[in-house]
């Protein structure tokens, strides 16, 4: 079902998203995985690539740091000419009693969780358009 797709996947380090990863690989994608955190993904990357016999590609960057977001579209630009799938799976939370919930607290869930998220659907959806248009 996923053979010859291109599918971004954020926060794909644990939980749900790490199970995207493996789901989409095992399904025949050509999965770029994304998380924070420089070399964590590389032991899953390469265990589901022999696995599965597919591409993992893991892309360390920050979903609320625009040129991060930016090169990472042109990384699977310039490798792969297209984007069909994005699973825009990166959130966080804070857990605190209402009364100690900063305006700090509030603002880095909403970049995450929000403004993030529409960041990267915009991306994808001008990449995913751009190959669709008749020339």
């Amino acid at each position: 079902m996923l053979d010859n797709k291109v599918a971004l996947i954020t926060g794909a380090s644990r939980g749900i998203g790490l199970a995207t990863v493996e789901l989409f690989a095992r399904n025949g994608a050509t999965v770029y995985a994304n998380a924070r955190k420089d070399g964590c993904l590389d032991a899953f990357a390469a265990e589901f690539e022999s696995k599965y016999s597919a591409s993992v590609v893991p892309l360390y960057f920050d979903v609320t740091d625009s040129k991060g977001v930016k090169s990472a579209f042109a990384h699977i630009k310039k490798e792969q000419g297209k984007l069909d799938i994005l699973v825009n799976n990166a959130g966080i939370l804070k857990d605190a009693l209402i009364g100690m919930v900063s305006g700090d607290m509030m603002r880095e869930v909403f970049d995450v969780n929000v403004f993030a998220v529409a960041e990267m659907i915009q991306y994808a959806a001008k990449f995913m358009k751009s190959k669709t248009q008749v020339v």
